[in-house]
């Protein structure tokens, strides 16, 4: 997952005694076609040499745009093994209620 951070100084009253902050957010975008079955957005997910880019910080803007891009992934589409073929044991206690 990409995401940015930074170190910054705050001038706020209520950090005075650790006025230093570090803080960082994760970049979305729309999602890709299996996630906006769940969501309107997706976290963006980078690969291969889309890694290494998203760290250069003189990356042109037409490239760090280009990156922008929703995750698609055909690992995604996979169908899903029920719990209970997974953990029988979970199987048994959901099908009882315990």
């Amino acid at each position: 997952m990409a995401g940015i951070w930074d170190v910054w100084e705050s001038n706020a009253a209520d950090d005075q005694e650790e006025p230093v902050i570090t803080s960082m957010s994760v970049v979305t975008t729309p999602p890709g076609t299996y996630m906006s079955k769940f969501h309107d957005r997706s976290p963006l997910v980078l690969e291969g040499d889309a890694i290494s880019n998203w760290l250069r910080p003189e990356l042109p803007e037409a490239d760090l745009r280009a990156l922008l891009e929703p995750y698609e992934c055909p690992h995604l589409e996979e169908p899903r093994t029920h719990h209970a073929t997974l953990m029988p044991s979970l199987g048994a206690i959901l099908k009882s209620g315990r």
